[in-house]
């Protein structure tokens, strides 16, 4: 039956009815994340949005109901922006919503246009839709990925084996197999498995093998996948080895403290961060490295600041108190701070000169049990466009203080600049049979971008530099939200995509440890809390000498996929016969009636 001679009350018209679809796809993938975290949920939650794009009598409504359905699901996934930027939470929002949306409209191109299996149409536009995404604009936003869904959010929560696969094409493989149950899922609830004979009916009908065949192949697909999760994990007893014991802080700093601190607040955190280390060095077994979150410490700690603000001045007074520490505790001690360079003297309009720096970097600063500084630091490369830097107005001055006056929340230019070099700090033992232990330091959001924390622990030919990843980070932003427990999800994919250990200190929370088969634990916690406490927790880092295909080749394999996945529909554009979907579920040539009735 073609879609032109299809009676009216067959496949979905009504607004209605897009919109519950629609909905309900969204609610599935929204209970799929923390808080609750049903990650089962995930591979079926593209169902009803899937069998809309085969069913749908137009495919323009299709694209503004999903539209308006997922912006409602952004507001409500990224809610906990909005006590950093309202203004930037709904324009992301509005952003976002766009490349969900556009997921079901490409599925009904390419399986009206060349007939393909929603089996492998839905992943195909989903993972390369996310793949886009996570690049653009200004970096992307690689945040609710349905790879993030099969990854543990809390201790005990047991390594899944289907995420393993990670380590193979990074979590584009994990999306697209999750994508892919869906899809089908869908084919078989919208394809009888038996052709109507002549009469309409089963008699004399034919079996559909390519469904059946596709069945298969999918099904084959999810068993390798599990086999090999099961078969990397059977490996870790045999290959990972103990690596240095490593503390990490967990500082409850309200964001307000670090803004607009008084003197006497910035001191009374000082103490208490302090208390902290103290408490993590005293930790039995004793620590090789103790590591504070991101710019906790109050001043910049690089030789050009202190050496331009003189002795006395306050970046000289940490940079000592933190060398006594480290003599004191004989620890090496990893801190987050600011880094300040080409130093001017600017005259102000009252005719006074300030000494001002053209360039502030978010740095991590190595200082080794002795009380050097190393002579490395890690500049933060990935920046988060608007929160560290304003793109595209910076040239117009009006445009920039209109941002800053009415979109920031910051009244100053607080832009910071880009670093460029791919630290890899070395811990050196102080025992000649000692182990060593060579780590990268990615800073907040960076551990969420696949390809950057990848490129800081492999060098640019694809070998693996380092043994595993520390990640300094405030999350004070986001005072009793879901971010933290999302953010550790996505930790968890950099872990195994790299097979690393990471370790993670995080102001307010959630500090912890993630082994390289992605277990959790332990984690900071104070009286059954995780977040919103100040405490210590420190562990072992077991390290893993395997190599992973993902470091070698890294993303490209899901650029080809999503190059490819372009080229498919724009080839859909010049074919002379279009295939159309009928809304009873069947694929027909369609005639030119029906390109007016099901096109897009």
């Amino acid at each position: 039956m073609s879609a032109e001679h299809a009676p009216p009350h067959v496949g979905v018209a009504s607004i209605e009815r897009h919109i519950a679809l629609a909905g309900l796809t969204a609610a599935m993938l929204g209970l799929s994340f923390p808080r609750p975290g049903w990650g089962w949920l995930a591979y079926i939650a593209l169902v009803p949005l899937g069998v809309l794009a085969v069913r749908t009598r137009s495919v323009r409504r299709l694209a503004w109901t999903a539209y308006l359905v997922f912006f409602v699901w952004w507001l409500v996934m990224l809610r906990w922006l909005i006590p950093v930027t309202v203004p930037g939470y709904v324009a992301l929002c509005v952003l976002m919503a766009a490349y969900i949306a556009a997921a079901p409209v490409l599925w009904a191109w390419l399986h009206r246009r060349y007939g393909l299996a929603m089996t492998l149409a839905i992943p195909l536009g989903w993972v390369s839709l996310e793949f886009v995404r996570g690049h653009v604009p200004q970096g992307g936003f690689a945040w609710f990925f349905l790879a993030h869904t099969q990854a543990p959010f809390a201790p005990g929560q047991g390594p899944g084996r289907l995420i393993q696969v990670a380590d193979l094409l990074g979590e584009p493989a994990v999306s697209f197999l999750v994508a892919m149950t869906s899809g089908l899922i869908v084919d078989l609830l919208t394809q009888p498995l038996v052709k109507p004979g002549p009469a309409g009916g089963q008699a004399g009908g034919r079996m559909r093998y390519g469904l059946l065949a596709t069945a298969a192949t999918a099904v084959a697909l999810l068993v390798g996948a599990w086999g090999y999760g099961q078969f990397r994990i059977s490996q870790a007893p045999h290959v990972l080895r103990e690596g240095l014991r490593v503390a990490v802080v967990q500082t409850n700093v309200p964001q307000d403290n670090k803004n607009f601190r008084t003197p006497q607040q910035q001191e009374q955190d000082w103490r208490d961060m302090l208390t902290l280390t103290q408490q993590a060095a005293a930790m039995q077994p004793a620590p090789d490295l103790i590591v504070w979150p991101e710019t906790m410490a109050p001043a910049p700690l690089d030789p050009q600041t202190r050496q331009a603000l003189g002795p006395d001045s306050d970046a000289q007074l940490y940079h000592q108190q933190i060398q006594q520490l480290a003599k004191q505790l004989h620890t090496a001690i990893l801190v987050g701070s600011h880094a300040y360079a080409d130093w001017q003297i600017v005259t102000e309009d009252d005719g006074q000169a300030y000494l001002r720096p053209a360039r502030r970097f978010n740095s991590v600063y190595l200082y080794t049990a002795d009380g050097s500084q190393s002579p490395l630091r890690y500049d933060k490369i990935h920046r988060v466009p608007f929160g560290e830097y304003i793109p595209w107005i910076d040239a117009s001055p009006w445009l920039f203080d209109l941002f800053l006056k009415h979109l920031s929340p910051y009244s100053y230019d607080y832009s910071l600049t880009a670093g460029r070099q791919w630290t890899r700090f070395a811990l050196q033992p102080d025992q000649p049979d000692g182990q060593s232990l060579t780590f990268v330091t990615p800073i907040c959001f960076e551990d969420t971008v696949g390809r950057v924390t990848r490129r800081l622990i492999h060098d640019s030919d694809g070998r693996k530099q380092a043994q595993a990843i520390i990640n300094l980070t405030n999350s004070a932003w986001y005072p009793n939200s879901d971010q933290q427990l999302q953010h550790l999800q996505i930790a968890v994919l950099r872990s195994i995509e790299n097979r690393v250990p990471t370790a993670r200190s995080v102001n307010y929370g959630i500090s912890g440890f993630i082994d390289p088969l992605g277990r959790i634990g332990p984690v900071v916690q104070v009286d059954g809390k995780q977040e919103g406490v100040a405490g210590v927790a420190s562990a072992t880092l077991w390290l893993d000498g395997r190599t992973t295909l993902f470091g070698r080749v890294g993303r490209w394999p899901a650029g080809l996929m999503t190059l490819l996945t372009a080229l498919l529909a724009l080839g859909g554009l010049f074919r002379r016969d279009r295939i159309v979907a009928s809304t009873a579920g069947g694929a027909n040539r369609g005639t030119n009636q029906s390109k007016q009735e099901v096109g897009p």
